[in-house]
């Protein structure tokens, strides 16, 4: 049996399974009938350019799966996208001159660091404008180390006196602990 060979349906039900991106970057373009689903706006309001592992870790999605997704497929598909997910490798090549995402109102900012994420919100004027004309609901994400400058502050004043149309804001942060451990060696004999 061919994939081609299963019903609309069943189609839906297994990309509904992949990460939309990375689905987009394996299977579009060979198959007219696949295109249709793929590209399809219930499918793809919501780009997710992140990797979800099985114990909820974010990581990035490989370099050339967001080149291809961002080069040839999202001017296609930017005005179906009402909520985008993205970290920080992806973030410039998602949000670029070039692609303009009219219906997006759901952003989600992970695994930023702090410092990075204020830059992003002081300097990336499409995000700004984004952040200004658009989003009503904001999720971010931040991990940086305990001894890391208190920028969360500054980070919220910014999006409050960004945003016009914000409803909802989530901010989480984890932090990673860097220990000193020495080691004191332990041996023992038995007789």
């Amino acid at each position: 049996m061919n994939l081609l060979d299963l019903p609309n349906e069943i189609l839906l039900y297994i990309f509904a399974k992949m990460n939309v991106v990375d689905a987009l970057f394996r299977q579009s373009g060979f198959n007219q009938r696949l295109d249709q689903l793929l590209f399809n706006s219930i499918y793809v309001r919501e780009l997710d350019f992140t990797i979800k592992s099985w114990d909820n870790s974010i990581s990035s999605i490989n370099d050339l799966v967001i080149n291809h997704v961002c080069e040839k497929i999202l001017p296609h598909i930017n005005d179906k996208v009402i909520k985008l997910i993205v970290e920080p490798y992806a973030i410039e090549r998602a949000l670029n001159s070039a692609i303009i995402y009219p219906k997006v109102s759901s952003l989600s900012l992970l695994n930023f660091r702090s410092k990075i994420l204020l830059q992003h919100l002081s300097e990336n004027n499409i995000l700004i404008e984004l952040i200004r004309q658009q989003i009503t609901h904001l999720h971010i994400n931040t991990t940086d180390e305990i001894n890391d400058n208190n920028d969360e502050l500054k980070i919220f004043e910014l999006i409050l006196s960004l945003s016009k149309h914000l409803i909802e804001l989530t901010f989480h942060q984890s932090y990673s602990y860097l220990f000193d451990i020495d080691l004191v060696g332990y041996s023992s004999e038995y007789i």
